[in-house]
Parts: C-alpha cells; sequence; structure tokens
C-alpha cells in the first residue's frame, strides 16, 4: 500500500477522535465493512450484539479508546479479519476465543490491564506480530512458542517473571534480545 488514508464510504470507516461514545449504529452502515478504525473516541462498550454487523471485517481498530472487556463471541466476527488493534484500553481479560480468529496477523493489546493470555492463543497461527508492552503480565503461555509465523513479541513494560524449567519444558526460551522491537506496529512510547 501507499500508506494512504484509508477512503471514507464504501467499505472503510474512519472517524478517529469524534468523540464517540459507542459503535455506530450498524443500521447506518449501508456496505459491508472492510475497515473499521475508531481510534480515540470514548468507546466503553464492544458487546456481542456488534459482531453479527461485522462479518466482513479485516481490520478493527478500536486504539486508545474505554474499553474494559472484548466480546466472548469475537471468532464469529470475522473468517478474514487479519488486523485488531484494542491498545490503549482499559482491558483486563483476553477471550480464548481470540484463538480461533484463523486469519489474524496483526495483534495489538499493548497499554492494557491483562494480567494473563489464554493458552488458546497459540491457536492463532497466522499471528506476525503482538503486541503487549506495558500491561500486568507475569508469565506467558507455552502455547506462544506454536506460533510459527510471530516475528514481533512486545513485552516490555510487563512484570514478567521467569518461569520455573518445568512449565518452560515444551516452550523455546525467549531471551531479552531476542524480542523484536514493535517498531510502527507497537506502542508509541
Amino acid at each position: 500500500g501507499s500508506g494512504a488514508k484509508p477512503r471514507e464510504g464504501d467499505s472503510h470507516l474512519v472517524r478517529w477522535g469524534a468523540g464517540l461514545s459507542q459503535l455506530p449504529d450498524p443500521a447506518l452502515v449501508q456496505n459491508v465493512l472492510v475497515v473499521l478504525d475508531l481510534r480515540h473516541n470514548k468507546i466503553r462498550e464492544f458487546t456481542a450484539l456488534n459482531i453479527p454487523h461485522l462479518t466482513g471485517l479485516q481490520h478493527l481498530d478500536l486504539t486508545g479508546n474505554h474499553l474494559t472487556s472484548i466480546p466472548e463471541n469475537i471468532h464469529l466476527m470475522s473468517e478474514k479479519l487479519r488486523a485488531l488493534y484494542l491498545g490503549r484500553n482499559r482491558i483486563e481479560i483476553l477471550p480464548k476465543e481470540v484463538g480461533r480468529l484463523s486469519s489474524l496477523v496483526g495483534l495489538r493489546l499493548d497499554h492494557n490491564k491483562l494480567w494473563e493470555l489464554p493458552w488458546e492463543l497459540g491457536h492463532a497461527v497466522a499471528l506476525e506480530a503482538i503486541a503487549l508492552e506495558h500491561n500486568q503480565l507475569t508469565s506467558l503461555p507455552p502455547e506462544i512458542a506454536l506460533l510459527s509465523n510471530l516475528r514481533i513479541l512486545g513485552l516490555r513494560g510487563n512484570p514478567l517473571i521467569p518461569a520455573s524449567s518445568s512449565r518452560t519444558r515444551d516452550c523455546a526460551p525467549v531471551a531479552a534480545g531476542e524480542v523484536k522491537s514493535m517498531g510502527g506496529f507497537g506502542s508509541d512510547e
């Protein structure tokens, strides 16, 4: 891509910093959305009721809102979902169903309140980049090692505790030098 801002209309809906407190009414969206970019609003809820209206989505960006949770039926949203950006929210729990997003390539969860990750995340085999900086994570599930396409894992700013050798027997060790920088993908702080 040229890096150009997505077009408003047809399959793209972009509302940056518009003061929105909820996701737009699906009845107002005429077309199947491919990109929904609602960065830096005041959205508090992303509920199961939103999911049936987002079945064609490939890119969802809810960075910088006031979300505290992710709906458990998120895996029904789209088989095509490639990017899920939920950084800079107040999310404490990642539902295990995220592991069923088989096309997901990029997952941003930096600057949240996550204290653990579901082992099922290891089933999201298309993942290439995960931003987890500045959460409350003390450990990672060994199943992260199953993500053979994973190239970027951002962990800075977490109180990670080295796991005992018995917990890591199935997990490839990740030395500090092996964790690649998130570059433009991860947090900007």
